[in-house]
């Protein structure tokens, strides 16, 4: 029956218009709870906007700032969003290919980010400054931990607050890769700078080792020197890093 067949088609494409134009906010339903919080959000469930962002990382809570997003539908299918995300707060940004597994599984491909070093004094004693840029193929995410990463950490204007000011170290980078997963290991290289560093890190789970050595032809900072020998040993060549710790 012909009238038969206009309702029908009538119901889809009004099915198709709800679906397409979902609003930005059904995105919390789909989304874990944590570690990632949005709010202001505008635009459709399929390209959107997050005037304020959060993601809560091992260190500590990572202030996104504003953040735009795709969807690709056909990921929800198999109930993994697909999405292509960018966010800039100030100097700061970030942009990725995220795949969600879970609230505690994420993978993230092209990665390009550049994060304040501060949020590095969770992990060890230091007043430090700068920072971070990561540059990553892939990097898979797991309860908390990296399980998988291609790419590198690379700090730079690297600098120590003392109470005199900015005390600058160098630029330094990390080269990480995955042999296995979940065991990952990292070269430590100095690019430039007073300070020079070199060694290892490797991480398995929570739990990581470092193994490195910083040196200087000048004086360090003697406040810095302090705070080194809190986790590092004095040596003629200069400090000896030896760290076993779960974060």
């Amino acid at each position: 029956m012909p009238w038969f067949r206009w309702g029908a088609s009538l119901v889809v494409l009004l099915v198709l218009a709800l679906i397409i134009l979902a609003p930005a906010r059904l995105l919390l339903s789909v989304l874990p709870e944590q570690p990632l919080q949005l709010s202001g959000l505008s635009g459709t469930l399929w390209q959107g906007r997050a005037s304020q962002a959060s993601l809560r990382l091992a260190p500590g809570v990572l202030q996104l700032g504003e953040v735009e997003w795709r969807l690709k539908p056909l990921s929800l299918l198999t109930l993994s969003p697909s999405l292509d995300v960018s966010s800039r707060w100030g100097n700061q940004h970030l942009s990725s290919k995220v795949k969600l597994y879970s609230d505690q599984h994420v993978r993230l491909r092209d990665l390009d980010a550049s994060i304040p070093a501060s949020l590095a004094q969770h992990l060890a004693p230091l007043a430090i400054d700068g920072n971070l840029s990561l540059q990553f193929d892939e990097l898979e995410i797991e309860d908390g931990a990296p399980r998988v990463a291609t790419g590198r950490v690379v700090w730079r204007d690297a600098s120590w607050r003392s109470p005199q000011g900015l005390q600058p170290l160098g630029t330094f980078a990390l080269q990480l890769q995955t042999p296995e997963a979940g065991q990952l290991q990292g070269e430590i290289i100095t690019v430039s700078g007073p300070l020079q560093a070199s060694g290892q890190l490797g991480l398995k789970g929570r739990s990581y080792q470092v193994n490195a050595l910083l040196s200087s032809e000048r004086a360090l900072d003697p406040q810095l020197e302090r705070s080194l020998e809190l986790f590092a040993q004095p040596t003629p060549e200069g400090y000896q890093i030896q760290l076993e710790a779960d974060f």
